[in-house]
């Protein structure tokens, strides 16, 4: 315990308690009493300094909160949401602003033009705004401003890159198709093609034949029109001669769309980014890998179906085959897509390749070739043909087609001249032979002239040894008469003379 009880307590019943230790107990009390009267005053001091800072404290703070509910009030909450992150070409990704206050709360009622917009920015696809909410595009389609509801939302929809330039109605018509349910996996096209590990699994499960089927529908304008499109922007990624790429993975496009919340949409007006949000969507290719694995790929039942649609066309004429070959093709092909088309003709080719006719015609397989010639070109132009307004008419095929029609019958034209020139070459065959044989019998007159003068050259011969014996019987004869000899050199030249230009007589 304390002095105070050490000294005058510890006191036991009975005990005396002395006057000094009653005035010590006094003064003490006393003493304590006196400060707690100063420290009490003393508090009573501060606490009266300490409100006078709370006062001031307390002007600061309300002027601070009126500050930042100024600098707060100029600013919103942005979030963004969709309802999948993961799309299909072909679907429509709708993403939904929701701007509030900084604290979350709605913003205040106010007329229409008066409420905040929202600038959405992709880097790859294009946006368009949602139904029934005021916009403005930009350049592209990759920027687009909406005005918000009465709820504070504004939505855009996100579409393929690959989707530019197509109608509200046609989009829908392809979107829906994508909606088809697939019995084999229970799931829509679409959520087949984004759940499915590879394309070759979407090509076994059947979802690339039923999208087929949707394509070859007579009234799937839409779906074709998307379809076409996208094979025309891409066409020359596909290269024929080498194997599909796609067989094993899917090609999948991952963009980052942007928003910012903006008080109005004038420019004029200087305002500034009062709330910003990030989302991030994925769209999967599907259609590169359904061209590859299923629907320009040749189909047995169509190639010999062709087979036996042409068989009947082959005849003896050859302009008639010609037109007869061409007009089916014609009729194969009418009201048909682009991507129709191709696929139409590669089937086309491949029948009349593999075709056999009965005891064909002698210009069958030159006319098998230049329809094959035709297919060719038609294939190659058949996107430029249809970009260029050409029509439905495989103008490639036709017009080589007339070309060899006509060089048919200019064949036929210029064979009666041929048979008359062949007439006229016989004529001169029959005079060259008239001559050969006069020939034949010059050049046995010719033999016999050579063989006399093959007589006196052997005469000339005889005469020279002659001729040499005299000339040694001279040289032996020791006196002679030059006179005689003279007149016997004479006579040898006259000899010689009759033998060389007559020959010998016997």
């Amino acid at each position: 315990m304390g002095t105070l009880y050490d000294s005058i307590g510890n006191k036991d019943p009975g005990h005396l308690i002395k006057s000094d230790d009653w005035n010590e107990l006094v003064e003490a009390v006393e003493k304590v009493d006196q400060r707690l009267t100063d420290e009490v005053a003393q508090l009573a001091s501060d606490i009266s300094a300490l409100d006078g800072r709370l006062t001031t404290a307390e002007g600061e703070i309300a002027q601070v909160r009126q500050d930042v509910d100024a600098y707060f009030a100029q600013h919103y909450r942005l979030t963004m949401s969709t309802q999948r992150t993961r799309y299909a070409f072909g679907e429509l990704a709708e993403i939904r602003a929701v701007v509030t206050d900084v604290w979350g709360n709605p913003l205040p009622a106010v007329p229409a033009e008066q409420r905040p917009w929202v600038d959405f920015l992709t880097v790859w696809g294009q946006l368009k705004p949602g139904d029934g909410f005021v916009s403005r595009g930009g350049a592209g389609n990759r920027t687009i401003s909406v005005r918000t509801n009465e709820n504070g939302e504004a939505r855009a929809l996100l579409r393929a890159e690959n989707a530019e330039g197509f109608t509200d109605e046609e989009e829908d018509e392809v979107s829906g198709s994508l909606q088809t349910h697939h019995a084999a996996t229970g799931f829509s096209l679409a959520e087949t093609f984004i759940n499915v590990k590879t394309p070759m699994e979407a090509k076994n499960n059947g979802a690339f034949a039923v999208m087929a089927q949707e394509y070859d529908r007579s009234d799937s304008n839409g779906v074709r029109k998307y379809l076409d499109a996208f094979y025309l922007r891409n066409q020359y990624t596909f290269v024929p001669i080498l194997p599909p790429i796609f067989t094993h993975r899917w090609k999948d496009y991952r963009t980052t769309v942007m928003a910012v919340a903006t008080r109005d949409n004038d420019p004029t007006t200087p305002d500034h980014g009062r709330g910003v949000s990030s989302i991030h969507i994925t769209f999967r290719d599907w259609i590169s890998p359904w061209f590859a694995l299923q629907y320009l790929t040749i189909d047995d039942g169509l190639v010999g179906n062709y087979m036996d649609r042409f068989r009947p066309k082959v005849s003896d004429d050859y302009a008639g085959t010609m037109a007869g070959v061409l007009t089916e093709i014609d009729d194969i092909l009418v009201d048909q897509g682009i991507l129709g088309k191709i696929k139409y003709l590669k089937n086309i080719n491949v029948a009349l390749a593999q075709m056999e006719v009965t005891a064909p015609p002698v210009f069958y397989n030159d006319l098998i070739h230049q329809v094959q010639t035709g297919i060719a070109m038609q294939q190659t132009l058949q996107g430029i043909q249809m970009v260029s307004g050409f029509g439905e008419q495989q103008v490639a095929m036709q017009a080589l087609g007339d070309a060899y029609i006509a060089s048919a019958a200019g064949e036929a034209a210029t064979s009666g001249k041929v048979n008359q020139l062949e007439a006229q070459v016989s004529g001169m065959k029959n005079d060259v032979s008239d001559v050969k044989r006069r020939t034949a019998d010059l050049e046995t007159s010719v033999a016999v002239v050579d063989q006399k003068a093959d007589a006196v050259q052997q005469t000339g011969v005889e005469l020279a040894g002659r001729v040499d014996t005299v000339q040694s019987q001279v040289r032996n004869v020791e006196y002679f008469n030059v006179s005689d000899l003279n007149n016997q050199m004479n006579k040898l030249n006259q000899l010689w003379l009759h033998y060389g230009s007559a020959g010998p007589t016997g």
